[in-house]
């Protein structure tokens, strides 16, 4: 409800690492499982851009409205895109009928 309540207090992880001669940062929180479908859609949609592609998309969102239930971390996963030399992955695991652990992983 926005009120400040501990039931809008989220806790996150967020990791740096490397692999295969590559530096990554990845973090993970949880998320209401109701938001995993637009975010996986939004997220998938973001990979499929070219450089030119994020930077319209980037625009494009800082204008634009942000969608229900977001706390406004669309323009968020554009920057981390554009600014992922190598790509970012990420995924959903349910863990009960109301929420999913939400990861993802940036390589730079």
């Amino acid at each position: 409800d926005g009120d400040g309540s501990a039931g809008d207090l989220r806790y996150g992880v967020l990791t740096v690492g490397s692999q295969n001669d590559r530096y990554f940062i990845s973090c993970g929180n949880l998320v209401e499982q109701r938001d995993v479908e637009r975010l996986e859609s939004s997220l998938t949609h973001i990979q499929s851009l070219d450089k030119d592609g994020l930077k319209s998309l980037y625009k494009e969102t800082l204008r634009g409205v942000v969608p229900e239930g977001s706390k406004g971390a669309g323009v968020g996963f554009i920057d981390i895109a554009r600014r992922a030399e190598h790509g970012f992955e990420f995924d959903f695991t349910e863990l009960d009928d109301e929420r999913s652990y939400f990861c993802l992983k940036a390589y730079i």
